[in-house]
């Protein structure tokens, strides 16, 4: 998305998935205990003038020291040891506060060797309250090793007032593996309910991080243990135990495991198993906490194809020598066949997306790239999008937000919680019929530009904090960086790899705006490089793209033989591109044809700016529905991917993509070959369409609709009694259905025979735009007769036309006999009948 970071900023680029305790106490330890503990703080002298405020808001935080002092077993208390006093005064309202403070003597902590960070607090108890029985919330945050402020929450103690007199003591788990300098407390005002109203006043004591060996003690030889029955075409999920202990399970140079699955039919598929952790999320004020659950372990994922008996071999090796290997079987069962299966490919003929069984799937969706009120959004959002007959949705690896590898210290050491939420969004998306894009990196993170634009300097590659890379084009061409990023990959595969609703890996979010300081011949060959890794190592075959800002950025990086199709951003804004149906038509047409692969429109908005500028220029959505309508219908492989998804949602307007599903569902867009048509030019709209085996599809928007003219205008003249004419067309009697976009309904039909080869179809009166199914007129007739009353109809018709076959002994009563679906565009229909010395007539109604 090329927009500037201020939209960006709106939303928490900061994940908001943090654990909880309220007013209590969650301790997750791993069973063979704990080991080291690090000591921020305890306030055994006046420490306080090592506080920094950020200055976040307007408040102006007082920290003290005085004696009250809080007893803990984690950290010994000197005689007079003491806390610090935090006074808060809340000048006006929706107001915050951030102070941070250094680890001892420059002191860099790898958190990822932490499971709990813990303090002791005891609110005043005329502290401000925010009416709803709480004293607010303090954030924990942590200062990343070469940023200056904390950009990463580890976790949040919200108050109850009941328990608000005396010291409390907050255990709360550490579920990032950053390595950060220091560690920061936030409080906003209006957190847990309404605005706290006047001071905030609490005294903290005894800031400790504590440390917990991560794996539970290897008691025997490894293990496997199926974590659920399992079936076919869907997750099989697997525990590998007694696995021992390592310095980076995400490594797999110092630990690899390989599961090898072998079917009923003798073939085999070897996926890597990954280091997990589970969670449990819980939704409080708008924001999602996710506790950790259980013990961190290895698993292995697959989703079986074929019902029978399994057998998995597990081989792990350790710093590159054999450790040993764990072997079981298990058996799948049949849950019935899905209404499709298999992985995505590129169907025959390079245009359009096909699942594993050969059915099309042309694409209608959007992009939902990151959440607000964490994994919840989607939950609503997925429903919704099946519900209108969406069925794609583009979702980004950012360090906001599913990112396991974005932040400092996250290099070859990733981050679970995020990993855990993609899980549980994946398997949403299968649940609900919708094929994810997952986008695995952003250009911001490779940007130098100033302001939070620029997140080079927070990159884990960069040398600054620890990686390989002196400059951005160094992870492109730095023999480690690309090591390093390789094994991301390999834990991505084993880990998201299993799910066919995973339609394709994309490398990157618009790289090309980082051509100014990186070398675009470095980024081809990365992107060649990376690609062949990926087809040869993943074992689900999934396809592998990339994403630009301008169809036109880079023409050797679509050239590139590994990357299966293209996929560009188009923005239109009035004065600069117009016109959003004719321009896609004409782009995917010569795009497709020159490269030679399918081609997508990976988002699409009016303004790329805000959604706020977007409904100051199309305010009635309509150059919204026509870039919907004209990426569908351009030879693309769907729809153009909107960008503004949570703007849609809450207005509801979901129609845009239910009328599109309603009106080219039931035909035969995707299936097979199509090309585009060609219209006579100086008709009173702009037309496009692609015609195919059995059906042709039209869409077309009246001259005065063509965004962006009219767009302000609450209504448009009605266009009555025109005609639209294509050329070049078969000869022959063609039928035309016309249905109103905005809606999915039918508002007319037409008729019309071809002259000279031009096809002059009559158009019902519409104003805005109007789309078409245009298919030859119906044929019924019998092919086969017997003796024996065996009657064998054969019906021509356009793919999705639902038709009754009627009798009749005189040409004047009919009566219906049965009603037939054309799924195929020829329709076989058996039927019985009793010879007789009448005459009998056979029709199909539509």
């Amino acid at each position: 998305m090329s927009v500037p970071w201020s939209f960006l900023s709106r939303k928490s680029l900061e994940p908001k998935s943090w654990a909880l305790a309220a007013g209590g106490l969650f301790c997750c330890l791993a069973a063979s205990g704990q080991t080291t503990n690090y000591i921020v703080d305890q306030f055994d002298t006046n420490t306080t003038g090592l506080y920094v405020n950020q200055k976040w808001g307007t408040a102006v935080p007082v920290i003290s020291w005085r004696t009250n002092d809080a007893i803990t077993t984690l950290g010994s208390n000197n005689p007079g040891s003491g806390s610090a006093l935090w006074q808060v005064p809340w000048p006006t309202t929706d107001d915050q506060i951030e102070v941070t403070r250094a680890f001892n003597n420059g002191a860099v902590l790898n958190l990822g060797a932490f499971s709990m960070v813990s303090f002791d607090i005891m609110f005043a108890s005329n502290s401000a309250t925010d009416g709803d029985g709480s004293y607010g919330a303090v954030e924990v945050d942590c200062v990343p090793q070469g940023v200056n402020w904390p950009s990463t929450a580890l976790a949040i103690y919200t108050s109850e007032v009941a328990n608000g007199n005396g010291w409390i003591h907050v255990s709360l788990p550490v579920t990032t593996n950053l390595a950060a300098t220091g560690i920061g407390f936030k409080i906003q005002q209006s957190w847990t309910g309404a605005n706290l109203s006047g001071t905030t006043t609490f005294w903290l004591d005894n800031i400790i991080f504590s440390a917990y060996t991560n794996t539970a003690p290897v008691t025997g030889p490894p293990q496997i243990i199926p974590l659920e029955p399992a079936q076919a075409w869907q997750m099989a999920e697997f525990q590998i135990s007694n696995v021992p202990a390592a310095s980076n399970p995400f490594d797999p140079d110092v630990i690899r495991l390989d599961a090898t699955f072998t079917a009923p039919s003798g073939s085999t598929l070897v996926a890597p198993a990954f280091w997990y952790q589970g969670y449990t999320r819980t939704l409080s004020g708008g924001t999602e906490y996710d506790l950790v659950n259980g013990l961190p372990q290895w698993r292995a994922r697959f989703t079986p194809r074929e019902v029978g008996a399994y057998s998995l071999s597990v081989a792990i090796q350790t710093n590159g020598v054999v450790y040993g290997t764990a072997v079981t079987n298990f058996t799948v069962a049949s849950n019935g066949a899905p209404a499709r299966f298999g992985y995505v490919g590129i169907a025959p003929g390079n245009q359009y997306f096909q699942t594993g069984d050969g059915q099309a799937l042309p694409l209608n969706g959007e992009n939902v790239a990151w959440w607000d009120e964490g994994t919840y959004d989607y939950d609503t959002w997925f429903a919704s999008m099946h519900t209108a007959g969406e069925n794609f949705a583009r979702v980004w690896m950012s360090p906001w937000c599913f990112g396991i590898e974005g932040n400092p210290g996250t290099l070859d050491n990733y981050a679970l919680d995020p990993a855990w939420q993609l899980d549980y969004v994946l398997q949403l998306a299968q649940h609900q019929g919708i094929y994810v894009q997952l986008s695995l990196d952003d250009y911001r993170e490779y940007s130098s530009a100033s302001g939070s634009d620029g997140q080079w300097v927070g990159n884990p590659y960069n040398s600054a904090n620890g990686g390989p890379c002196v400059n951005q084009n160094g992870f492109f061409t730095n023999s480690t960086a690309i090591t390093i990023y390789q094994k991301r990959l390999r834990y991505v595969i084993g880990r998201y790899g299993y799910s066919p609703n995973l339609l394709t890996w994309e490398f990157f979010n618009e790289i090309d705006h980082d051509y100014s300081y990186l070398s675009q011949s470095a980024v081809d060959t990365w992107h060649a490089t990376m690609a062949g890794w990926l087809h040869t190592n993943d074992p689900f075959g999934h396809l592998v793209t990339t994403s630009l800002s301008y169809a036109s950025a880079d023409p050797e990086l679509w050239a590139v033989p590994e990357l299966d199709f293209l996929s560009w951003h188009t923005y239109f804004s009035p004065g600069y591109q117009l016109n959003p149906a004719a321009t896609m038509a004409g782009d995917a047409t010569y795009y497709r044809q020159t490269y030679h692969k399918a081609v997508q429109i990976g988002e699409y908005g009016t303004d790329w700016e805000s959604w706020q500028a977007s409904m100051a220029v199309d305010p009635y959505l309509r150059g919204l529905r026509e870039g919907i309508w004209g990426g569908a219908l351009s030879g693309a492989v769907g729809t153009a991917m909107t960008w503004w998804w949570d703007s849609l949602a809450p207005a509801e307007d979901y129609w845009l993509f239910s009328s599109l599903s309603a009106v080219l569902g039931p035909t035969d867009w995707g299936r097979g070959s199509w090309t585009n048509i060609v219209f006579e030019g100086g008709q009173p709209m702009t037309a496009i369409g692609v015609t195919g085996p059995y059906d042709s599809l039209v869409y077309l928007v009246s001259s005065n609709a063509a965004w962006p003219t009219g767009a302000t205008n609450a209504s448009l003249p009605v266009q009555h009694g025109t005609t639209l004419i294509l050329t070049n067309w078969p000869a022959g009697t063609y039928c035309a259905e016309w249905y109103n976009p905005t809606n999915g309904l039918l508002v007319g039909y037409s008729q019309a025979k071809t002259i000279k080869g031009g096809l002059t179809l009559a158009l019902p009166d519409y104003s805005v735009d109007m789309a078409g199914i245009v298919y030859p007129q119906p044929v019924l007739e019998i092919s086969r007769a017997n003796q024996s009353g065996e009657l064998q109809l054969q019906l021509k018709a356009e793919v999705g036309g639902v038709y009754t076959i009627e009798t009749s002994t005189n040409l004047a009563q009919w009566a219906a006999v049965l009603t037939v679906t054309n799924t195929q565009g020829t329709a076989a229909i058996a039927m019985r009948t009793q010879l007789t010395n009448t005459a009998t007539f056979y029709r199909a109604a539509k």
